[in-house]
């Protein structure tokens, strides 16, 4: 429902620029159809040459702040470190000689992305899970499913500074260290990588490295992670990811606090790094960019009679991903205390929702009851709620992007009623106990 005369208008300004980014958070992404909607932007950029030279380029505006270097160290189910491709034997046969390990002990193929990983353990098949610092009892899609799927494993071992919903299905739960509490790297969505020295010792007296080491011992695999420091991750990142795509080889610890960052690929100790990408060629054999055809196809789950809306899911400026951190935070939590369902004016007067009372959202998954407010910025069929609490993710599906694994969170089909005083309360709607700042 873009006006045509916007797209024209949109058109004009970028065929007539000389420079120009296209930055896109999740709002792009999280959709079946989200790796389509990336490569359409991407297609873009490629066709008005605003990609490899100054104030142009493409980036995603990531969550976290090393989701560009967790990302490029191999946490992503299909990448080795350094950028590489699990499905790469050239890639993999690199890695295994920088760690000392037979290239058969190396995937040939990508592993579980996260709600796969929940799938099989709600299957069986995967039997124990170790999580560090994430909350899949409020982040998971589907979030009544995903419980269940956590309490069907054998064994969870949750690993957070906070005891987050999660850890109310563990066996074990460690105390995890927070940023002030580490020393090492994070590399920026440009590219740079940036080093963080340990402001204060962790509170447990050990951190994240001593857990991870200490099970590799007790695994028998105590050999490849003999190290206790930042500083010393850091020198098996250079050395494993030399030759790769991100390449950290020629980067020092102490060259990365001098020079305030060092841009990837940096192969040789004095390299000035790369700020800047595909200056000359792009990452093809031939040196070319590819262009990928990009068709509109509809949702999967589509609006009907019984749920005419939709739903979308994101952020409020009060809170970060989970709220596990932020719901304590008094300062934080006065400003966004429960979750709120943001409405159209017009839908709010066509469901009969008052301005005290508040409202019922239902999507083929679940139902919850929270507050609502007016927002004239949205569209009229649409809903708004944010996901910091466990209660958005009651209502969102499992459907997965085919290529990147993302679910489907920007669009859920969904009703809106107005819950009446005296109404059943719904199940999402208890005391959360020692994780919160305050009851919804």
């Amino acid at each position: 429902d873009v006006p045509a005369e916007r797209l024209v208008q949109a058109a004009t300004v970028l065929g007539r620029a000389d420079r120009a980014m296209y930055l896109h958070a999740r709002g792009a992404e999280q959709h079946v159809t989200g790796t389509r909607n990336v490569l359409a932007l991407i297609n873009l950029a490629l066709a008005r040459g605003h990609v490899g030279r100054p104030g142009c380029g493409i980036d995603m505006l990531t969550g976290q702040r090393n989701g560009q270097g967790g990302r490029e160290m191999g946490q992503r189910a299909d990448q080795l470190p350094g950028a590489r491709s699990v499905s790469d034997p050239h890639h993999r046969r690199a890695v295994a000689e920088a760690w000392g390990v037979p290239v058969e002990d190396l995937p040939t193929r990508p592993g579980l992305t996260y709600v796969e990983v929940l799938e099989a353990a709600h299957d069986g098949d995967v039997r124990g899970l170790l999580t560090i610092s994430t909350n899949p009892a409020v982040s998971a899609p589907d979030l009544t499913w995903a419980e269940r799927a956590l309490d069907r494993l054998d064994h969870l071992v949750v690993i957070d500074p906070f005891f987050s919903e999660s850890c109310r299905h563990a066996s074990v739960v460690l105390p995890g260290t927070t940023f002030g509490e580490e020393d090492g790297t994070i590399t920026t969505i440009e590219g740079r990588v940036v080093r963080v020295d340990q402001a204060v010792p962790p509170v447990p007296r050990r951190g994240d490295i001593d857990v991870l080491r200490n099970l590799a011992n007790r695994l028998g695999v105590g050999r490849h992670f003999a190290f206790a420091t930042g500083r010393e991750v850091f020198e098996e990142l250079r050395q494993v990811s030399a030759g790769a795509p991100a390449d950290y080889a020629g980067m020092t610890w102490d060259a990365l606090r001098d020079r305030g960052g060092i841009f990837w690929p940096c192969p040789t100790e004095g390299h000035p790094g790369t700020p800047r990408l595909y200056t000359d060629r792009f990452a093809h054999p031939d040196g070319r960019a590819r262009l990928h055809p990009v068709h509109w196809e509809p949702p999967p789950e589509p609006t009907d009679d019984t749920h005419p809306y939709v739903l979308t899911t994101g952020r409020v400026l009060a809170h970060y991903l989970s709220g596990n951190q932020t719901r304590r935070i008094p300062e934080q939590a006065r400003r966004a205390p429960v979750p709120v369902a943001e409405l159209h004016p017009d839908l709010a007067a066509a469901v009969g929702v008052g301005v005290d009372e508040q409202v019922r959202l239902t999507s083929p998954h679940g139902s919850v009851t929270v507050d609502w407010t007016a927002n004239p910025g949205l569209r009229g069929d649409t809903i708004f709620l944010p996901y910091h609490w466990p209660v958005a993710n009651r209502l969102t599906g499992r459907r997965l992007d085919p290529t990147s694994g993302i679910p489907g969170f920007k669009h859920t089909p969904v009703s809106v009623v107005a819950a009446r005083p005296g109404s059943a309360p719904v199940a999402e709607d208890r005391e959360p106990g020692p994780v919160a700042t305050s009851t919804w």
